[in-house]
């Protein structure tokens, strides 16, 4: 059991390096998709309560398949397919980012004392999905890269609360889970009237729109 344990932790460690370094946000959508499914599952390696299945199922369908949905017709509808081309996103920059969080999370995990019980590995795999999660909220150009970042940060956050509530995870996942919908549903809507108004979702270009305005206010004055 253990081993397949360590087994879906080392997964999701892969997995934050494959969404850091990508430049597809389909991709972008799909490896957080597997990623949140795979967190999904985990507390059913330490003690399985049948209670809980039902919202094991509904938190599997939610990362695994209703987020996605609508993040993906969200980027079909206002045909976004890449991040733009960025010196933070190339592949050198983006491997040194995720090998200073790798060894900064299991530091982190040995100076907490977390190191010495059974899943030795949840810690800095949880520290190390946090890290990736503000990193691709920082240096991802598109607004819907960045929602993706927030749902990342929650896996992180989930696996966390797996190893310190082991015995009620579902209990901490559903408080985390209620906050993470509702920024999604702000977010979503905030997304849609932005692409409505400006017909693109590219941050840097709202920084150039602000920037424009501020000028126009200040000859005016």
């Amino acid at each position: 059991m253990n081993v397949i344990l360590e087994f879906l932790i080392i997964s999701i460690i892969f997995l934050n390096y494959y969404l850091l370094s990508t430049t597809s946000v389909r991709n972008l959508i799909k490896y957080a998709a597997y990623q949140g499914v795979i967190a999904a599952l985990m507390p059913s390696f330490f003690e399985f309560h049948p209670s809980a299945l039902g919202f094991m199922i509904a938190l599997i369908s939610l990362k695994g398949f209703v987020f996605p949905w609508l993040l993906i017709k969200l980027s079909e509808k206002y045909n976004i397919k890449y991040e733009s081309k960025s010196k933070l996103l190339t592949p050198l920059f983006t491997s040194f980012l995720f090998i200073s969080v790798f060894f900064l999370s299991f530091y982190l995990s040995y100076k907490l004392n977390f190191g010495s019980n059974n899943f030795h590995l949840l810690i800095p795999g949880s520290f190390i999905t946090i890290f990736t999660g503000i990193l691709i909220i920082i240096i991802k150009t598109k607004t819907l890269s960045q929602i993706v970042g927030y749902i990342v940060l929650e896996n992180g956050i989930y696996c966390f609360g797996v190893s310190a509530f082991v015995k009620e995870p579902f209990t901490v996942e559903a408080a985390i889970l209620l906050d993470i919908f509702v920024a999604l549903f702000v977010m979503g809507m905030a997304v849609f009237h932005i692409g409505k108004e400006f017909n693109q979702l590219e941050v840097d270009s709202m920084n150039e729109l602000k920037d424009t305005i501020e000028i126009i206010e200040s000859k005016e004055e």
